[in-house]
């Protein structure tokens, strides 16, 4: 309809969206699969 065509290989299509906060030292302090969730991120914060 649009043109667009599936490419050979485009990445892993079950792949979930996630959010990760990492600090300043590199160690991951927040990690959530799913949708963006602000508040998660501010009790974190």
């Amino acid at each position: 309809k649009f043109g667009i065509k599936h490419g050979e290989y485009e990445g892993w299509e079950k792949q979930s969206p996630g959010q990760f906060i990492i600090n300043s030292e590199g160690v991951i302090i927040h990690e959530k699969l799913g949708w963006l969730d602000i508040d998660a991120l501010l009790k974190v914060l």
